[in-house]
Protein backbone atom coordinates (compact mmCIF):
# COMPACT_ATOMS: atom_id res chain seq x y z
CA UNK A 1 0.00 0.00 0.00
CA UNK A 2 2.82 2.41 0.87
CA UNK A 3 4.34 1.83 -2.59
CA UNK A 4 1.11 2.94 -4.32
CA UNK A 5 1.05 6.17 -2.35
CA UNK A 6 4.75 6.83 -2.85
CA UNK A 7 4.37 6.39 -6.59
CA UNK A 8 1.26 8.56 -6.65
CA UNK A 9 2.85 11.30 -4.57
CA UNK A 10 6.05 11.20 -6.62
CA UNK A 11 4.17 11.50 -9.88
CA UNK A 12 2.02 14.33 -8.55
CA UNK A 13 4.73 16.31 -6.81
CA UNK A 14 7.33 15.56 -9.51
CA UNK A 15 5.15 16.68 -12.41
CA UNK A 16 2.91 19.21 -10.68
CA UNK A 17 5.31 21.09 -8.42
CA UNK A 18 4.51 24.80 -8.38
CA UNK A 19 8.08 25.79 -9.24
CA UNK A 20 8.61 23.48 -12.22
CA UNK A 21 5.04 23.55 -13.53
CA UNK A 22 5.25 27.06 -15.03
CA UNK A 23 8.78 26.70 -16.34
CA UNK A 24 8.19 24.15 -19.05
CA UNK A 25 5.72 22.59 -21.44
CA UNK A 26 4.65 18.97 -21.42
CA UNK A 27 4.57 16.69 -24.43
CA UNK A 28 1.45 14.66 -25.25
CA UNK A 29 3.40 11.53 -24.30
CA UNK A 30 4.29 12.95 -20.87
CA UNK A 31 0.70 13.93 -20.25
CA UNK A 32 -0.54 10.50 -21.24
CA UNK A 33 2.08 8.77 -19.08
CA UNK A 34 1.25 10.96 -16.07
CA UNK A 35 -2.46 10.31 -16.43
CA UNK A 36 -1.87 6.57 -16.80
CA UNK A 37 0.32 6.40 -13.68
CA UNK A 38 -2.27 8.29 -11.61
CA UNK A 39 -5.13 6.08 -12.78
CA UNK A 40 -3.19 2.88 -12.17
CA UNK A 41 -2.00 3.90 -8.73
CA UNK A 42 -5.48 5.14 -7.75
CA UNK A 43 -6.93 1.80 -8.80
CA UNK A 44 -4.30 -0.12 -6.82
CA UNK A 45 -4.89 2.12 -3.79
CA UNK A 46 -8.66 1.62 -3.91
CA UNK A 47 -8.29 -2.15 -4.29
CA UNK A 48 -5.80 -2.29 -1.42
CA UNK A 49 -8.04 -0.32 0.95
CA UNK A 50 -11.17 -2.25 -0.02
CA UNK A 51 -9.26 -5.51 0.49
CA UNK A 52 -8.22 -4.37 3.95
CA UNK A 53 -11.80 -3.35 4.82
CA UNK A 54 -13.35 -6.66 3.87
CA UNK A 55 -10.53 -9.05 4.88
CA UNK A 56 -8.83 -7.48 7.88
CA UNK A 57 -10.01 -9.20 11.07
CA UNK A 58 -8.00 -7.08 13.50
CA UNK A 59 -10.11 -3.93 13.78
CA UNK A 60 -7.42 -1.99 15.63
CA UNK A 61 -4.90 -2.58 12.84
CA UNK A 62 -7.55 -1.72 10.26
CA UNK A 63 -8.30 1.62 11.94
CA UNK A 64 -4.59 2.44 12.02
CA UNK A 65 -4.20 1.44 8.37
CA UNK A 66 -7.13 3.51 7.10
CA UNK A 67 -6.19 6.52 9.22
CA UNK A 68 -2.61 6.53 7.88
CA UNK A 69 -3.77 6.30 4.28
CA UNK A 70 -6.40 8.97 4.87
CA UNK A 71 -3.62 11.32 5.99
CA UNK A 72 -1.62 10.54 2.83
CA UNK A 73 -4.60 11.30 0.59
CA UNK A 74 -5.18 14.62 2.39
CA UNK A 75 -1.50 15.48 1.91
CA UNK A 76 -1.75 14.92 -1.86
CA UNK A 77 -4.96 16.96 -2.03
CA UNK A 78 -3.33 19.85 -0.18
CA UNK A 79 -0.50 19.82 -2.71
CA UNK A 80 -2.99 19.90 -5.60
CA UNK A 81 -4.91 22.73 -3.94
CA UNK A 82 -1.71 24.80 -3.65
CA UNK A 83 -1.09 24.28 -7.35
CA UNK A 84 -4.65 25.22 -8.36
CA UNK A 85 -4.46 28.38 -6.22
CA UNK A 86 -1.17 29.40 -7.88
CA UNK A 87 -2.46 28.59 -11.39
CA UNK A 88 -5.54 30.76 -10.82
CA UNK A 89 -3.26 33.80 -10.70
CA UNK A 90 -1.43 32.88 -13.92
CA UNK A 91 -2.24 31.86 -17.47
CA UNK A 92 -0.88 28.37 -18.20
CA UNK A 93 -0.09 27.27 -21.73
CA UNK A 94 -2.07 24.55 -23.45
CA UNK A 95 -0.05 21.58 -22.20
CA UNK A 96 0.11 23.02 -18.67
CA UNK A 97 -3.64 23.57 -18.71
CA UNK A 98 -4.20 19.97 -19.82
CA UNK A 99 -2.04 18.64 -16.97
CA UNK A 100 -3.78 21.00 -14.55
CA UNK A 101 -7.16 19.62 -15.62
CA UNK A 102 -5.87 16.07 -15.15
CA UNK A 103 -4.67 17.01 -11.66
CA UNK A 104 -8.08 18.44 -10.87
CA UNK A 105 -9.75 15.22 -11.99
CA UNK A 106 -7.35 13.28 -9.75
CA UNK A 107 -8.28 15.54 -6.83
CA UNK A 108 -11.98 14.86 -7.36
CA UNK A 109 -11.31 11.12 -7.50
CA UNK A 110 -9.33 11.24 -4.27
CA UNK A 111 -12.04 13.24 -2.53
CA UNK A 112 -14.73 10.91 -3.85
CA UNK A 113 -12.82 7.96 -2.43
CA UNK A 114 -12.52 9.71 0.93
CA UNK A 115 -16.27 10.26 0.66
CA UNK A 116 -16.73 6.52 0.07
CA UNK A 117 -14.84 5.78 3.30
CA UNK A 118 -16.77 8.44 5.25
CA UNK A 119 -20.23 7.37 4.00
CA UNK A 120 -19.88 3.59 3.75
CA UNK A 121 -17.41 2.96 6.57
CA UNK A 122 -17.79 5.78 9.11
CA UNK A 123 -16.45 3.49 11.85
CA UNK A 124 -13.10 3.48 10.02
CA UNK A 125 -12.96 7.08 8.82
CA UNK A 126 -11.26 9.62 11.09
CA UNK A 127 -13.79 12.47 11.19
CA UNK A 128 -11.68 14.41 13.69
CA UNK A 129 -8.78 14.78 11.24
CA UNK A 130 -8.44 18.16 9.56
CA UNK A 131 -9.88 18.02 6.06
CA UNK A 132 -7.99 18.82 2.89
CA UNK A 133 -7.88 22.42 1.68
CA UNK A 134 -9.32 21.16 -1.61
CA UNK A 135 -12.43 19.73 0.08
CA UNK A 136 -12.68 22.82 2.30
CA UNK A 137 -12.84 25.05 -0.79
CA UNK A 138 -15.44 22.81 -2.46
CA UNK A 139 -17.70 23.05 0.59
CA UNK A 140 -17.06 26.79 0.97
CA UNK A 141 -18.31 27.30 -2.59
CA UNK A 142 -21.44 25.23 -1.85
CA UNK A 143 -22.16 27.09 1.41
CA UNK A 144 -21.67 30.51 -0.18
CA UNK A 145 -24.35 29.69 -2.76
CA UNK A 146 -26.87 28.08 -0.40
CA UNK A 147 -26.67 30.14 2.79
CA UNK A 148 -27.84 33.58 1.59
CA UNK A 149 -31.48 32.70 0.70
CA UNK A 150 -31.97 30.65 3.88
CA UNK A 151 -30.51 33.33 6.14
CA UNK A 152 -32.53 36.08 4.44
CA UNK A 153 -35.75 34.11 4.89
CA UNK A 154 -35.11 33.44 8.59
CA UNK A 155 -34.15 37.04 9.32
CA UNK A 156 -37.35 38.28 7.64
CA UNK A 157 -39.64 35.89 9.55
CA UNK A 158 -38.06 35.86 13.00
CA UNK A 159 -38.83 38.58 15.52
CA UNK A 160 -35.19 38.30 16.59
CA UNK A 161 -32.95 38.42 13.46
CA UNK A 162 -29.88 38.24 15.72
CA UNK A 163 -30.67 34.57 16.36
CA UNK A 164 -30.43 33.79 12.64
CA UNK A 165 -27.17 35.73 12.48
CA UNK A 166 -25.71 33.62 15.31
CA UNK A 167 -26.80 30.38 13.65
CA UNK A 168 -24.94 31.25 10.44
CA UNK A 169 -21.82 32.67 12.09
CA UNK A 170 -19.76 29.44 11.65
CA UNK A 171 -20.65 29.40 7.94
CA UNK A 172 -19.41 32.94 7.43
CA UNK A 173 -16.18 32.06 9.23
CA UNK A 174 -15.86 28.87 7.18
CA UNK A 175 -16.27 30.64 3.84
CA UNK A 176 -13.80 33.44 4.53
CA UNK A 177 -11.23 31.77 6.78
CA UNK A 178 -7.70 31.68 5.37
CA UNK A 179 -6.24 29.00 7.67
CA UNK A 180 -7.97 25.67 7.08
CA UNK A 181 -8.61 24.30 10.56
CA UNK A 182 -11.95 22.56 10.09
CA UNK A 183 -12.30 18.83 10.69
CA UNK A 184 -14.40 16.52 8.55
CA UNK A 185 -16.76 16.18 11.52
CA UNK A 186 -17.43 19.91 11.70
CA UNK A 187 -17.97 20.24 7.95
CA UNK A 188 -20.32 17.26 7.98
CA UNK A 189 -22.24 18.87 10.86
CA UNK A 190 -22.55 22.23 9.10
CA UNK A 191 -23.74 20.54 5.91
CA UNK A 192 -26.40 18.49 7.77
CA UNK A 193 -27.56 21.57 9.68
CA UNK A 194 -27.93 23.55 6.46
CA UNK A 195 -30.08 20.76 4.99
CA UNK A 196 -32.35 20.93 8.06
CA UNK A 197 -32.66 24.72 7.81
CA UNK A 198 -33.48 24.52 4.09
CA UNK A 199 -36.31 22.10 4.92
CA UNK A 200 -37.75 24.69 7.34
CA UNK A 201 -37.79 27.29 4.57
CA UNK A 202 -39.47 24.86 2.17
CA UNK A 203 -42.31 24.22 4.66
CA UNK A 204 -43.55 27.84 4.38
CA UNK A 205 -44.54 28.00 8.05
CA UNK A 206 -46.19 30.90 9.83
CA UNK A 207 -43.86 33.11 11.84
CA UNK A 208 -44.80 31.54 15.19
CA UNK A 209 -44.53 28.01 13.74
CA UNK A 210 -41.15 28.85 12.24
CA UNK A 211 -39.80 30.10 15.58
CA UNK A 212 -40.87 26.90 17.34
CA UNK A 213 -39.60 24.62 14.54
CA UNK A 214 -36.26 26.45 14.48
CA UNK A 215 -35.94 26.12 18.24
CA UNK A 216 -36.63 22.37 18.05
CA UNK A 217 -34.27 21.97 15.07
CA UNK A 218 -31.24 23.42 16.83
CA UNK A 219 -31.96 21.17 19.84
CA UNK A 220 -32.37 18.14 17.54
CA UNK A 221 -29.10 19.05 15.83
CA UNK A 222 -27.41 19.65 19.22
CA UNK A 223 -26.17 23.05 18.10
CA UNK A 224 -24.36 23.53 21.41
CA UNK A 225 -22.37 26.66 20.61
CA UNK A 226 -21.96 28.82 23.72
CA UNK A 227 -23.28 32.01 22.13
CA UNK A 228 -26.36 30.18 20.85
CA UNK A 229 -27.14 28.79 24.32
CA UNK A 230 -26.82 32.30 25.77
CA UNK A 231 -29.13 33.72 23.07
CA UNK A 232 -31.77 30.99 23.61
CA UNK A 233 -31.73 31.35 27.40
CA UNK A 234 -32.10 35.12 27.11
CA UNK A 235 -35.04 34.77 24.72
CA UNK A 236 -36.75 32.31 27.05
CA UNK A 237 -36.13 34.59 30.04
CA UNK A 238 -37.43 37.65 28.16
CA UNK A 239 -40.65 35.87 27.17
CA UNK A 240 -41.03 34.36 30.63
CA UNK A 241 -40.84 37.66 32.49
CA UNK A 242 -43.31 39.31 30.15
CA UNK A 243 -45.97 37.29 32.02
CA UNK A 244 -47.35 39.25 34.96
CA UNK A 245 -47.69 36.67 37.73
CA UNK A 246 -45.13 34.24 39.10
CA UNK A 247 -47.53 31.35 38.49
CA UNK A 248 -47.81 32.29 34.81
CA UNK A 249 -44.03 32.48 34.57
CA UNK A 250 -43.71 29.03 36.14
CA UNK A 251 -46.32 27.63 33.78
CA UNK A 252 -44.41 29.01 30.77
CA UNK A 253 -41.08 27.56 31.94
CA UNK A 254 -42.64 24.15 32.60
CA UNK A 255 -44.10 24.23 29.08
CA UNK A 256 -40.75 25.09 27.48
CA UNK A 257 -38.98 22.41 29.49
CA UNK A 258 -41.58 19.88 28.35
CA UNK A 259 -41.02 20.86 24.70
CA UNK A 260 -37.24 20.60 25.09
CA UNK A 261 -37.44 17.24 26.86
CA UNK A 262 -39.66 15.74 24.16
CA UNK A 263 -37.13 16.47 21.39
CA UNK A 264 -34.96 13.43 20.67
CA UNK A 265 -31.52 14.74 19.57
CA UNK A 266 -29.91 13.21 16.49
CA UNK A 267 -27.51 10.45 17.61
CA UNK A 268 -23.76 11.16 17.60
CA UNK A 269 -24.27 14.69 16.31
CA UNK A 270 -22.98 17.86 17.94
CA UNK A 271 -21.51 21.19 16.91
CA UNK A 272 -18.94 20.80 19.69
CA UNK A 273 -18.72 17.13 20.75
CA UNK A 274 -16.67 17.93 23.86
CA UNK A 275 -19.41 20.14 25.40
CA UNK A 276 -22.72 19.17 27.08
CA UNK A 277 -25.67 19.01 24.72
CA UNK A 278 -27.78 22.12 24.12
CA UNK A 279 -30.79 20.20 25.43
CA UNK A 280 -29.02 19.44 28.72
CA UNK A 281 -27.74 23.01 29.13
CA UNK A 282 -31.20 24.52 28.57
CA UNK A 283 -32.94 22.00 30.85
CA UNK A 284 -30.49 22.76 33.67
CA UNK A 285 -30.89 26.50 33.20
CA UNK A 286 -34.71 26.29 33.13
CA UNK A 287 -34.75 24.05 36.24
CA UNK A 288 -32.71 26.67 38.10
CA UNK A 289 -35.16 29.37 37.01
CA UNK A 290 -38.11 27.23 38.12
CA UNK A 291 -36.53 26.65 41.54
CA UNK A 292 -35.96 30.38 41.94
CA UNK A 293 -39.52 31.29 40.96
CA UNK A 294 -41.02 28.53 43.11
CA UNK A 295 -39.05 29.76 46.14
CA UNK A 296 -40.15 33.30 45.39
CA UNK A 297 -43.78 32.14 45.18
CA UNK A 298 -43.50 30.21 48.47
CA UNK A 299 -41.99 33.21 50.25
CA UNK A 300 -44.74 35.50 49.02
CA UNK A 301 -47.37 33.04 50.25
CA UNK A 302 -45.78 32.55 53.71
CA UNK A 303 -47.24 34.47 56.63
CA UNK A 304 -44.90 37.16 57.91
CA UNK A 305 -42.25 35.92 60.34
CA UNK A 306 -42.97 38.95 62.53
CA UNK A 307 -46.31 37.40 63.59
CA UNK A 308 -45.50 33.71 64.22
CA UNK A 309 -48.34 31.28 64.67
CA UNK A 310 -48.94 29.58 67.99
CA UNK A 311 -48.97 25.81 68.32
CA UNK A 312 -52.76 25.82 68.48
CA UNK A 313 -52.93 27.67 65.14
CA UNK A 314 -50.58 25.25 63.36
CA UNK A 315 -52.66 22.21 62.45
CA UNK A 316 -50.46 19.52 60.93
CA UNK A 317 -52.00 16.39 59.50
CA UNK A 318 -51.42 13.52 61.94
CA UNK A 319 -50.74 10.08 60.46
CA UNK A 320 -49.96 6.66 61.97
CA UNK A 321 -47.63 5.96 59.03
CA UNK A 322 -43.90 5.96 59.63
CA UNK A 323 -41.62 8.39 57.77
CA UNK A 324 -40.54 5.55 55.47
CA UNK A 325 -44.17 4.60 54.69
CA UNK A 326 -45.03 8.27 54.19
CA UNK A 327 -42.14 8.59 51.69
CA UNK A 328 -43.41 5.51 49.83
CA UNK A 329 -46.94 6.95 49.57
CA UNK A 330 -45.51 10.25 48.38
CA UNK A 331 -43.44 8.48 45.72
CA UNK A 332 -46.54 6.61 44.48
CA UNK A 333 -48.41 9.90 44.12
CA UNK A 334 -45.48 11.51 42.28
CA UNK A 335 -44.81 8.60 39.92
CA UNK A 336 -48.49 8.14 39.02
CA UNK A 337 -48.91 11.90 38.42
CA UNK A 338 -51.49 12.29 41.21
CA UNK A 339 -49.24 15.14 42.40
CA UNK A 340 -48.41 17.21 39.31
CA UNK A 341 -45.59 19.33 40.75
CA UNK A 342 -42.36 18.44 38.93
CA UNK A 343 -39.93 19.81 41.51
CA UNK A 344 -39.49 16.84 43.86
CA UNK A 345 -37.47 18.83 46.41
CA UNK A 346 -40.27 21.36 46.80
CA UNK A 347 -42.89 18.59 47.22
CA UNK A 348 -40.80 16.84 49.89
CA UNK A 349 -40.25 20.15 51.71
CA UNK A 350 -43.98 20.95 51.68
CA UNK A 351 -44.91 17.44 52.81
CA UNK A 352 -42.46 17.58 55.71
CA UNK A 353 -44.05 20.84 56.91
CA UNK A 354 -47.60 19.57 56.52
CA UNK A 355 -47.52 16.16 58.23
CA UNK A 356 -46.53 14.73 61.64
CA UNK A 357 -46.21 11.09 62.67
CA UNK A 358 -46.75 9.26 65.97
CA UNK A 359 -43.04 9.45 66.72
CA UNK A 360 -42.20 12.85 65.31
CA UNK A 361 -44.02 16.15 65.52
CA UNK A 362 -41.55 17.74 63.09
CA UNK A 363 -40.50 15.46 60.24
CA UNK A 364 -36.96 16.00 59.00
CA UNK A 365 -36.93 17.02 55.36
CA UNK A 366 -33.62 15.21 54.85
CA UNK A 367 -34.97 12.04 56.43
CA UNK A 368 -38.05 12.11 54.19
CA UNK A 369 -35.87 12.69 51.12
CA UNK A 370 -33.55 9.76 51.97
CA UNK A 371 -36.50 7.40 52.44
CA UNK A 372 -38.09 8.71 49.20
CA UNK A 373 -35.08 7.71 47.12
CA UNK A 374 -34.31 4.48 49.01
CA UNK A 375 -37.53 2.48 49.40
CA UNK A 376 -37.18 -0.76 51.34
CA UNK A 377 -39.03 -3.96 50.47
CA UNK A 378 -40.65 -4.24 53.93
CA UNK A 379 -41.94 -0.67 53.67
CA UNK A 380 -43.48 -1.35 50.25
CA UNK A 381 -45.24 -4.46 51.59
CA UNK A 382 -46.82 -2.50 54.48
CA UNK A 383 -47.99 0.22 52.11
CA UNK A 384 -49.50 -2.47 49.84
CA UNK A 385 -51.53 -3.72 52.82
CA UNK A 386 -52.73 -0.16 53.46
CA UNK A 387 -53.76 0.25 49.81
CA UNK A 388 -55.62 -3.08 49.85
CA UNK A 389 -57.62 -1.96 52.94
CA UNK A 390 -58.44 1.29 51.15
CA UNK A 391 -59.63 -0.60 48.07
CA UNK A 392 -61.77 -2.87 50.25
CA UNK A 393 -63.33 0.23 51.80
CA UNK A 394 -64.15 1.66 48.38
CA UNK A 395 -65.73 -1.62 47.31
CA UNK A 396 -68.13 -1.40 50.26
CA UNK A 397 -69.03 2.26 49.91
Amino acid sequence: MKNEFRTLEKSVIGKLSVTSFFCRSFSPEELQAWDKICLEEMKKMEEAIRYQIFHQENNKQLLKYISANQAAMVRILNHLYALFSSAARMVPNKSQFTLLRMGQQLAYKLEDFLGFLADDHPELFNFDRYCSAFFHQRMADIFSRQIAPVQTYLEEHLNNPMLASLIFEPYREFIHISIRKYTYRKIKYLNTLLEQLQQLVDKKLTDSELRMELFMTIIYMNYNATNLFVACSRLIAKTCYEHESTKQQLHYLHLIRKIITQVVPAPKLAFRPERPSLQKQLKQWISQEITYLQTKLDLNQDISLETPLTDTEIKKLHTHLSVAQLACVLKIYMETNAIKNENISEVIRSFAKLVRTDNSRNISEDSLRIKFYNLEHATCERVKELLRRQLDYLDNV
